[in-house]
């Protein structure tokens, strides 16, 4: 079997981490989160080239680990050209979620306080409010986490189930 890499994006409290969690649990993952991971990585500031360098480095870690299982990459991942050389830098079957919510939504969820942060200039270069989240045009599935009713977390999860599939086993006709 041929393992993926599935590489969420969204703006910050979509909800990435929540689904990316929710998706390893029933199908036996690792998970590289934006949450997490800068405590490895924390050479890189949020400037477009720190971000671009940051993301390409973690492509290159979930490629390696790909080898052995499935990886889910959630990270914010804000701009189109560098989703797009994260994909080229991939295996051929990489897939791109968009995860996608309202920034109203997101500010809603803000248990940490960021956007209201962003929004008085205690934080530069925060996604969505004072730098920009382009629209995934390379984006093979888009899921809506706004909390439409029928679209749960396990419903998002049960439309990534295809992605993590063994697949059925072909009976050769012997010789």
């Amino acid at each position: 079997m041929v393992n993926k890499v599935v590489w969420f994006t969204g703006l910050s409290g979509a909800g990435k981490t929540t689904i990316a969690m929710a998706a390893a649990e029933r199908f036996g993952c690792e998970v590289l989160d934006g949450d997490t991971i800068r405590d490895f990585f924390s050479n890189h500031d949020f400037s477009r080239e720190g971000r671009e360098r940051h993301l390409l480095g973690i492509a290159k870690m979930a490629r390696m680990i790909s080898k052995h299982t499935h990886v889910i990459c959630s990270f914010i991942t804000p701009y189109e050209d560098v989703r797009e050389k994260i994909l080229d830098s991939l295996p051929d079957n990489a897939i791109m979620v968009h995860i996608s919510t309202s920034l109203e939504v997101c500010e809603d969820r803000d248990v940490k306080g960021l956007y209201a942060k962003a929004r008085s200039g205690e934080i530069t270069n925060f996604t969505g409010v004072n730098d920009p989240f382009d629209e995934p045009k390379c984006a093979h599935i888009t899921l809506d986490s706004s909390g439409v009713v029928g679209n749960s977390i396990d419903d998002m999860v049960d439309q990534l189930a295809h992605l993590f599939e063994k697949p059925k086993a072909v009976l050769l006709p012997g010789r």
